[in-house]
């Protein structure tokens, strides 16, 4: 009887741990080989490596990259240390940790970035995506665009704070890019990252980076955790001229965690170089992103332009280009050695800018029948109206519609309602309720059109303006004349 209950007994046993393996669990994740790399900030040299390039959840240092963006407006002054952030009911509802404020509170730029240094608060980094890009799924494209300029080739953001995501991956040598970007690119304000409390209506919060004040020379930078991340954390350290960051990821407590990143960094120290010849490690660290290509200046140079033995000599009109009105001489023998500048306009994207090059007119003659009232030549759209400015200019709306949207600058009016046209079929939506005009300029020695968008206030206009830069569309706002 006895040995029956024994039996029964290890059959409880025996199915209870066969339950515990088969269970999907994401603590499993944590466990696995974690990563690890330093890095020399002096020289770019990898000191140390395990498993860099593999991919793991960034936990909370997914708010450097936040940070990041928030210092980019700050130096750019679209943001201000004083501005505030309105939190919304979707912010405030968001997992610990957070600090707790109520939708409809408000907290400033400045104690922002504290707390999502210090109590790595989940609640202000989305209120903070929200505030910069109107969602927090648009800040995390933000995010990882940024991302791929810096050389991160293997990391994707889906969220600002680091919440669980099973598609937001990074790896050590990415945050290791991201945390000597954030010291390079902001070195004054990277400072903050070396706070170890932060004070918030009378709470005091302490830093979760248990290094800084224990490792000498540490200055920062970021902790992170999930279950399914394990804790993982970035670390700079500087000892006179020698310099150098770290970041351990997977470890299975913050202790083993904090003494893993202490061991390296000792070990690394010592074979760190004292002089600065920086090796980038990728060549998009420092450069600046460009939207589209930019239009050639002048052409390539060419000894000479003849023109061909039937043609007689002519003047051709270069397009607007913002500096120089002159024209360009064309001479016999032209087909024989060719500029490139010609082939290359068919296949440049299409622009619209001041500085846009236009189709050139086959004649002076022609344009000027054109420009007088000869329109019946031309094709049977319907134009678009044009103002008539004198070369000093004159108000030439209602006083309601004090600004409008200028969108390129162009030698005819057909080109410029063209501009026009191109900018609504693009964009519609953006300009819905203003009015496309081409406003002509008797400007000296050549009469230009500007391609403008007419309807708006000061304040509208920017705001439009804004919106058209971030669908590719080159513009300023001008004051209606």
């Amino acid at each position: 009887m006895a040995r029956k209950r024994d039996i029964k007994g290890w059959g409880w046993l025996a199915a209870l741990l066969l339950t515990a393996c088969l269970m999907p669990s994401e603590a499993a994740f944590a466990r696995q080989a974690p990563a690890a790399i330093v890095i020399d900030a002096n020289t770019g040299a990898t000191l140390h490596a395990s498993a860099p390039d593999a991919y793991r959840y960034p936990a909370s240092l997914t708010k450097m990259m936040t940070i990041y963006l928030v210092f980019e407006r700050l130096k750019a002054g679209r943001l201000k240390p004083t501005s505030l952030i309105r939190f919304s009911k979707r912010a405030a509802g968001q997992q610990p940790s957070k600090l707790g404020l109520k939708p409809g509170e408000t907290i400033s730029v400045g104690d922002a970035i504290s707390a999502l240094i210090t109590k790595s608060a989940n609640d202000v980094a989305t209120a903070v995506a929200e505030h910069i890009a109107g969602s927090e799924i648009a800040f995390a494209r933000q995010m990882t665009a940024k991302a791929r300029q810096l050389g991160m080739t293997r990391t994707v953001f889906l969220n600002a704070s680091g919440l669980p995501n099973s598609k937001q991956v990074t790896t050590a040598r990415d945050m290791a890019r991201l945390g000597l970007a954030l010291q390079k690119n902001f070195p004054r304000r990277y400072a903050m990252f070396s706070k170890r409390t932060f004070a918030y209506k009378g709470r005091r919060y302490k830093n979760h980076n248990r290094l800084l004040g224990r490792l000498a020379g540490t200055d920062g930078i970021k902790t992170g955790y999930t279950r399914a991340s394990g804790f993982n954390i970035t670390t700079s350290v500087r000892r006179g001229s020698k310099h150098i960051v770290g970041v351990v990821m997977g470890q299975r407590t913050g202790r083993i965690r904090d003494k893993v990143m202490r061991n390296l960094l000792v070990k690394a120290l010592p074979r760190a170089s004292e002089s600065r010849r920086r090796r980038q490690l990728s060549p998009q660290l420092v450069a600046r992103p460009r939207l589209m290509r930019q239009p050639r200046a002048v052409a390539r140079p060419v000894a000479k332009r003849i023109a061909r033995p039937a043609a007689k000599r002519i003047a051709r009109p270069r397009p607007f280009r913002g500096k120089s009105y002159s024209n360009q001489r064309t001479t016999a023998n032209v087909s024989a050695r060719r500029p490139r500048l010609q082939p290359r306009l068919r296949h440049r994207p299409k622009m619209v800018s001041e500085l846009s090059r236009v189709r050139r007119p086959s004649t002076l003659n022609a344009q000027a029948a054109r420009i007088r009232g000869g329109q019946g030549n031309m094709s049977q759209r319907s134009l678009l109206p044009v103002v008539k400015v004198a070369a000093r200019g004159g108000p030439s709306i209602s006083s309601g519609n004090t600004h409008q949207v200028q969108v390129g600058a162009f030698f005819s009016q057909n080109e410029a309602q063209n501009a026009l046209r191109r900018v609504q079929q693009r964009a519609g939506a953006l300009l819905r309720g203003s009015q496309p005009v081409s406003v002509k300029v008797a400007a000296h020695p050549r009469t230009i059109y500007r391609a403008r968008f007419a309807g708006f206030n000061a304040r509208r206009a920017t705001e439009v303006c804004a919106q058209l830069k971030n669908v590719r569309v080159d513009c300023f706002v001008m004051r209606a004349n």
